[in-house]
């Protein structure tokens, strides 16, 4: 019996030779020269193609992707502070600089809830965000530092009430009034005290009055990273932790009015002022009197408060009888700052979106006959700032003689 040879239609993908870029099909079947003839296939244009691939990939490159905020997460569990740091500077290469002053936030959720699952049990939380990726170049003349400070506060809440108050972190220049010597000082790290520091720290007697040469400094600012400790008392008690950004430059605060401690100042540079304000000044209330007390009262619902300040992480930690938590907070800096940059600034104070601020709001567990019962709740935060110094290198000397 003869053996009928089986036809599979096949397309084979060539170059053509006498022109490499456009591809042909070849259709293999029974013996045919139609079947056989070489023939162009449609294509899209090469440079077209290339165009859409590279905005795709810049478009990832400038987003913070929910792959690389889960390994962030994954990483960051493992790490200490320094080991945050560290990540944060090296997540913030990977994507392009942002556009503004928006920063990139490393978080994989905004809104995080922990509960403790025994008495006196630990828990903790981290958060991450990069101002700017690392771009500093070294050199002979850089000196390197790291401010240190240790603050401590209590929130005690009234019976059915929430308390609520400030954990500054930075500010270019503080507010009114506010020397940072005293326990009740509202700022922690000021960029103008770091300035003075670094003109001291290049001279020999420390007496020294200053002179041309602090004009000529120029900082590099690199991280700003914070520990802080919250011990929740025999009652045990529900904490929320904000974490914050300034949306733009803001104006000064004046610490000299009274009320005014280390959780409140009286101007946009104090998140609960401008939480307290929004509701005073931009809300219109139809019944009953609302207030930043109130249980379960957020500071988004104040416009004043919403239009100055971005909320990079909420942590709501509802801790047991003599529970701790620990939040781990680091901000990556990553800004060249010049004197001029900073001795603009009002006497009165002033920050800008790459100095972060924390917001605390705490209150007791509900009970037959209250919604909050009172508690105190303790803080112990331990702050870092690292940054270098370098003489500018576009100086000018100017040698004059007037004699005629």
């Amino acid at each position: 019996m003869m053996k009928i040879p089986r036809i599979k239609p096949a397309v084979r993908y060539k170059p053509n030779y006498g022109n490499p870029k456009v591809p042909y099909y070849e259709v293999k079947g029974p013996s045919s020269t139609a079947l056989n003839q070489k023939r162009p296939t449609r294509r899209f244009r090469s440079g077209a193609l290339r165009k859409a691939s590279q905005r795709i990939k810049n478009e990832l490159k400038s987003t913070v992707t929910q792959t690389i905020k889960k390994e962030v997460e994954r990483t960051a569990a493992e790490l200490d502070v320094n080991g945050l740091v560290s990540l944060a500077q090296k997540t913030a290469e990977r994507i392009k600089t942002p556009v503004g002053t928006t920063g990139r936030n490393f978080n994989l959720m905004k809104l995080q809830l922990l509960d403790q699952p025994a008495v006196g049990g630990t828990t903790e939380s981290t958060s991450l965000f990069s101002y700017r990726p690392k771009r500093s170049a070294k050199t002979t003349d850089t000196i390197r530092y790291e401010a240190i400070r240790n603050k401590k506060a209590t929130f005690t809440n009234n019976d059915g009430k929430q308390a609520l108050g400030d954990r500054n972190l930075a500010v270019l220049v503080p507010p009114l009034g506010d020397d940072m010597n005293s326990d009740a000082s509202w700022t922690n790290f000021s960029i103008q005290n770091e300035f003075d520091r670094m003109l001291r720290a290049r001279m020999v007697n420390d007496n020294s009055a200053f002179d041309a040469l602090k004009q000529t400094l120029v900082a590099n600012f690199h991280a700003l990273s914070s520990v802080m400790i919250i011990k929740a008392p025999t009652e045990g008690a529900i904490v929320e932790i904000y974490d914050l950004q300034p949306k733009f430059g803001i104006g000064g605060s004046d610490s000299t009015v009274a009320g005014s401690n280390e959780k409140y100042s009286v101007g946009h540079m104090s998140p609960t002022w401008c939480w307290v304000n929004g509701y005073d000044n931009a809300v219109i209330e139809t019944n009953a009197n609302y207030d930043e007390f109130i249980v379960n009262a957020e500071p988004m619902e104040s416009p004043t408060f919403r239009r100055t300040w971005n909320i990079i992480k909420k942590t709501t930690v509802r801790m047991t009888s003599n529970a701790v938590h620990r939040h781990r907070f680091v901000f990556n800096i990553n800004k060249s700052v010049t004197y001029d940059e900073m001795s603009q600034s009002s006497v009165e104070g002033g920050t800008a979106p790459w100095l972060p601020c924390q917001l605390i709001v705490s209150r007791g567990y509900p009970t037959a006959s209250s919604l909050a019962a009172p508690v105190t709740v303790e803080v112990q935060q331990e702050s870092k700032l690292t940054y270098s110094s370098r003489l500018a290198k576009t100086s000018d000397v100017i040698v004059y003689n007037n004699n005629t």
